[in-house]
This record gives structure tokens, C-alpha cells and sequence, in this order.
């Protein structure tokens, strides 16, 4: 947490040189976001539940909007490629009764 805190502090001294510099930072910035998440994850995965899932989920559905963000929203596609349960609509299911989320 505290790499991910300070790359967002010094972000526009990162951000500043350019292309390259821009996807420097956003890789950084990225797996600094992976190692939050995966440790929130296996902090929650020793208690079981609903959580881990959701987390899971989240952090796909946060990183797809992070990429399409970075290379052009209206510009880029993307293909997602996940298991049929992460990306159906969860709402419709007894998913929705345990309080699970997808990126569908």
C-alpha cells in the first residue's frame, strides 16, 4: 500500500516524459494494485466466504476499466476471456442470494 501511495503522490513527476513514462507508470502503478489486492485476498480467503470472490471479481472488473482507460476508451476494444460464472449476470442467479458479484 504504501508503493502504490506513492506513486500516485509523485504521479505527475512519473507521467511527465512522454509515452514510454506514461506506461512505465501505469505498469507500476498496476502490480502495485495486485499486490494490495492479493494480500486483502489471502487475508480474507483464511476466513472463507462470499468475499474472496467478490474481491476476486472486483480487481478483474477494475483492471479492464484501467486498461481501457489508458489506451483510449472510445479508441480500444477489448476481449475478455474468463470463466462463464465470472461473466454471466450474477443478478439472475442464486449468486445474487450469496452476495456475489461478476464482471458480467
Amino acid at each position: 500500500m504504501d508503493i502504490l501511495l506513492k506513486l500516485r503522490t509523485n504521479a505527475d513527476r512519473y507521467t511527465s516524459d512522454g509515452v514510454k513514462s506514461r506506461e512505465d507508470y501505469f505498469n507500476a502503478e498496476q502490480n502495485a494494485i495486485v499486490a494490495k489486492n492479493a494480500e486483502l485476498y489471502y487475508r480474507k480467503m483464511i476466513h472463507g466466504g462470499t468475499v474472496t470472490w467478490n474481491i476476486r471479481d472486483t480487481h478483474m472488473m477494475d483492471t479492464l476499466k484501467r486498461l481501457m482507460e489508458f489506451y483510449g476508451k472510445d479508441d480500444s476494444k477489448s476481449i475478455v476471456w474468463a470463466h462463464n460464472t465470472h461473466i454471466g449476470d450474477a443478478r439472475q442467479t442464486d449468486m445474487a442470494n450469496a452476495k456475489m458479484v461478476n464482471i458480467g
